[in-house]
């Protein structure tokens, strides 16, 4: 997951600031299938494009609240070997 570094750096900062721990946890897509159908918990989920539109159309994110909190550049990098 692209965030995992900020979230490494955000969730001390959370935690000293409000005193409630904040418990990240990276999961394959399978994995996290298997958690949504099991109802659990969770304050803040993070995906990207059409996996989280799939799940806000299936009732399980309430529409409205999905908002864009960063974003990545990509980059094609060129070989330097000679053609």
């Amino acid at each position: 997951m692209g965030t995992t570094s900020a979230w490494n750096a955000l969730a001390p900062a959370f935690t000293r600031l409000t005193g409630h721990k904040l418990i990240v946890t990276q999961e394959s897509s399978a994995t996290f299938e298997r958690t949504l159908a099991s109802n659990a918990p969770a304050d803040l989920m993070v995906l990207y494009g059409e996996p989280m539109n799939d799940i806000i159309r299936r009732g399980l994110v309430l529409e409205g609240s999905s908002t864009i909190f960063a974003r990545a550049a990509k980059r094609k990098w060129r070989s330097s070997r000679s053609t």
